[in-house]
């Protein structure tokens, strides 16, 4: 389980702002789904995620939900194990 309290002060450091991938690469690994606090939002950090999403009607409308990528992720990590 990612440390959201670490990942969150990470997302709003200038850091992260002037290195996106020293961020968004191991918070692939670890949790490639991700809710947070400061940002407000899901983020998805593997790019068939991003994908979907953009192509998704429910997602340009605002009302984008990251069920389908939590589900892929929950499978392939109880198959991992």
């Amino acid at each position: 389980m990612p440390d959201q309290g670490k990942i969150d002060a990470l997302l709003t450091s200038d850091a992260f702002s002037q290195n996106f991938y020293s961020v968004s690469d191991p918070l692939g690994e670890e949790a490639p789904v991700y809710w947070s606090n400061a940002v407000g939002a899901w983020l998805l950090t593997w790019y068939d995620d991003v994908q979907a999403s953009l192509h998704d009607h429910e997602c340009a409308l605002g009302r984008c939900h990251v069920q389908h990528a939590v589900r892929r992720h929950s499978h392939s990590d109880a198959a991992a194990r």
